[in-house]
C-alpha cells in the first residue's frame, strides 16, 4: 500500500497535540513547534492531513480490490483545506465508503466495526478506521497474490483462508 496508515495512536499522542495546541494559542511555541503543528499529527483527526490521506487510502484499496474481486463504489473528498470543517453529510460519507470496503472484506477476515459517527471519535475508533483499511488491504494483496501462484481460470472459484472468491476474467 502506497498510502501510510496510522494504526497504533495512543493518549500520549493526544496529550501531546493538546499541549502543542495550547502553545500554539498562547503564542509560546518555537518555530519547530510551529512547524509541527503544520504536519499531520498522530494526535488528532484533521480533515486536512487525517480525512484527506485516508481519503486516498480508501481510493487504493477499493481500486485495487476493484481490479480483481469486486467493484466498490467510493468517491472520498481528497482536497480538505486546513481551516475546512467537513459537513455532516460528508462526515457520513467518508464512513459510509469505509463500510462500502468493509462490507465487500469482512466476509473473509476480521475486521473491525466502522464507528457510526464521527462526533467525539476515540483514539481507538480512529485507529480502527484506519485497521479496516490496512487489513482489507493486506486480505486483498494476499488473495491476489494466491489467484496468480494458481492455474485458476476466468469465471472460476478458488478457495483462499477457507472462502471462495470469484476470479474475474482479467481485462
Amino acid at each position: 500500500m502506497n498510502t501510510p496508515l496510522i494504526t497504533d495512536r495512543t493518549q500520549f499522542d493526544f496529550t501531546y497535540a493538546m499541549e502543542l495546541r495550547h502553545m500554539i494559542e498562547t503564542r509560546t511555541a518555537s518555530v519547530q513547534q510551529w512547524d509541527e503543528w503544520r504536519q499531520e499529527m498522530r494526535g488528532l483527526y484533521t480533515p486536512k492531513h487525517t480525512m484527506n490521506r485516508v481519503g486516498r487510502a480508501i481510493k487504493e484499496v477499493a481500486g485495487f480490490i476493484g481490479v480483481f474481486f469486486r467493484t466498490i463504489p467510493v468517491m472520498p473528498n481528497v482536497d480538505f483545506n486546513f481551516e475546512d470543517i467537513p459537513s455532516q453529510a460528508e462526515l457520513e460519507k467518508y464512513l459510509y465508503d469505509i463500510s462500502a470496503i468493509r462490507e465487500v472484506v469482512a466476509e473473509f477476515t476480521s475486521l473491525p466495526s466502522t464507528p457510526t459517527s464521527m462526533i467525539n471519535l476515540t483514539l481507538e475508533q480512529a485507529n480502527d478506521i484506519e485497521r479496516i483499511l490496512a487489513l482489507a488491504m493486506a486480505w486483498a494483496e494476499s488473495a491476489y497474490a494466491a489467484s496468480k501462484l494458481s492455474s485458476v481460470r476466468s469465471g472460476s472459484v478458488m478457495t483462499y483462508s477457507g472462502s471462495a472468491i470469484y476470479i474475474r476474467e482479467a481485462d
